[in-house]
């Protein structure tokens, strides 16, 4: 099928095509090592999420690939024209994006935890 695809268009790419399934697949799978796959690509070496590769995830999961890029499968580049704002919110609380939501629930508890102390922190401080 990639032969004939590529006869009508030699600039075509078979997996950019199907990397939209793939990566749909893969966010709604809740398999320990679906989600050990998602930290290793997601999270830096210091345990911090790649906003890139975030974006980059959920824009092919709602079709939204970079075709401009010379890779095979670029994980670090966002495409240009990315999903609306209430695309992304519908998808990632629907049960297509289950696999990644754990992900997420885990950075808003963090994020909440280091909001929360700064408050305290300066309200401690202001006392003074």
């Amino acid at each position: 099928m990639e032969g004939i695809a590529l006869g009508v268009n030699p600039k075509f790419k078979l997996v950019m095509e199907a990397y939209p399934f793939v990566t749909r697949n893969i966010l709604k799978d809740k398999r320990s090592s679906t989600q050990q796959l998602l930290r290793e690509v997601m999270y830096d070496s210091t345990g911090r999420i790649k906003p890139q590769r975030f974006s980059v995830l959920i824009n092919s999961a709602l079709n939204n690939v970079n075709t401009e890029s010379n890779a095979f499968i670029d994980l670090d580049t966002p495409p240009e024209q990315g999903a609306e704002l209430d695309r992304i919110v519908k998808f990632l609380i629907s049960e297509q994006a289950s696999s990644i939501k754990n992900a997420l629930i885990d950075e808003s508890i963090e994020a909440g935890d280091l909001v929360l102390r700064e408050g305290v922190r300066r309200s401690f401080t202001n006392i003074k």
